[in-house]
């Protein structure tokens, strides 16, 4: 399971993850309503699909410079993300 790969010791799933593409740079902030996450590649090739797996399940989310939705606890983006490029976002809890 993802927790279990993932987790340093605290057996817990990071905020945030970006499986299968080592070139990516991943930072999250959470507090206890919302996450930003910030993930940057830094390869010449373009993610295709991505997918971003979070720690829990959000109610919504606001992407900055891109379009997407919430699956259940993942982030689907519609555009890929180009060589050398960013993508940041916030989640927010159900209230």
């Amino acid at each position: 399971p993802l927790g279990e790969r993932m987790a340093w010791g605290k057996k817990r799933p990071p905020p945030a993850a970006f499986l299968g593409i080592p070139s990516a740079c991943i930072v999250a902030r959470k507090d206890a309503d919302s996450m930003s996450v910030g993930i940057w590649n830094f390869f010449a090739d373009e993610v295709m699909n991505p997918v971003i797996q979070l720690d829990e399940e959000y109610e919504s989310a606001d992407i900055y410079l891109k379009d997407g939705h919430l699956e259940g606890n993942k982030l689907v983006l519609h555009e890929d993300i180009p060589p050398y490029g960013f993508v940041l976002f916030t989640v927010y809890k159900k209230n």
